[in-house]
């Protein structure tokens, strides 16, 4: 197994950055308490922090006792696949080329409640593997299976992947660094986003000082941490779902 990556949900858990995973967290409720729990997150460019941002939001949504998936959808480059030591497993792209069952691709981690999907691998163009069908019903599947499922995409700047995945999720999370800040490249990818329907939920500032955020305009942040962009909402709910047949990851053996 890979040595444990250092999520700042669970390392400094009384910090502001913490605060503003769990102020996010909340907002997502409001969508899932009306049933919609699948998210796509999405960023602009590489670099931005998306797939941390991914994995420690998904970690504060199992501190409410929820199931939570995390599906690394980055086919092109699948950072998460690697920082949980899962680089070389069979996943997603494996269900979508019809070689792998939905109910067989998924791995328990460390922390309960959290289960992971590997990007997996294959010969196939990732376009071509995400325009066919299997998504969908791969995560019908998960939806019936698990409390919340994350789903972390590629930077909109590389390819239209996210845009293809986006349109089956209840909805987009976009991470924003302002290092990579541009403006109306920004804009341009918001504009995307609605015009294929995808709901922007929010907006996360990563790796921004309060005076950044609020030079920037997405609302608020906190330190030298996150901030993020959306309103409020509430509820919560403990999980029902069945019990998939799931493997420990990094049980290699199995």
């Amino acid at each position: 197994m890979a040595e444990a990556p250092n999520f700042v949900i669970l390392s400094q858990p009384n910090g502001p950055v913490a605060e503003a995973y769990r102020s996010l967290r909340v907002a997502l409720q409001r969508k899932m308490v009306s049933g919609q729990g699948a998210f796509t997150v999405a960023s602009s460019f590489p670099g931005d922090g998306k797939s941390m941002v991914c994995s420690n939001l998904a970690i504060a949504m199992t501190q409410l006792h929820l199931r939570v998936l995390l599906i690394d959808a980055d086919i092109r480059s699948p950072t998460l696949s690697k920082v949980f030591g899962a680089r070389e497993l069979p996943g997603l792209t494996n269900i979508l080329e019809g070689s792998l069952r939905a109910e067989d691709s998924v791995h328990e981690t460390e922390l309960e409640n959290l289960f992971f999907l590997p990007s997996g691998s294959s010969k196939d163009s990732p376009s071509n593997l995400l325009g066919r069908e299997k998504f969908p019903s791969a995560l019908a599947y998960f939806r019936n299976t698990y409390d919340c499922i994350l789903v972390d995409t590629p930077p909109l700047s590389a390819c239209s992947d996210t845009l293809l995945i986006g349109v089956h999720t209840d909805g987009a999370i976009l991470v924003v660094n302002p290092k990579n800040w541009v403006g109306e490249v920004e804009l341009r990818y918001k504009q995307q986003i609605d015009k294929h329907g995808i709901e922007l939920l929010g907006t996360i500032i990563n790796g921004a000082s309060l005076k950044d955020s609020t030079h920037y305009g997405y609302g608020y942040g906190y330190g030298k941490g996150y901030g993020y962009g959306y309103g409020y909402a509430h509820g919560s709910t403990t999980s029902s779902k069945q019990q998939p047949p799931t493997r420990r990851w990094f049980q290699r053996g199995e």
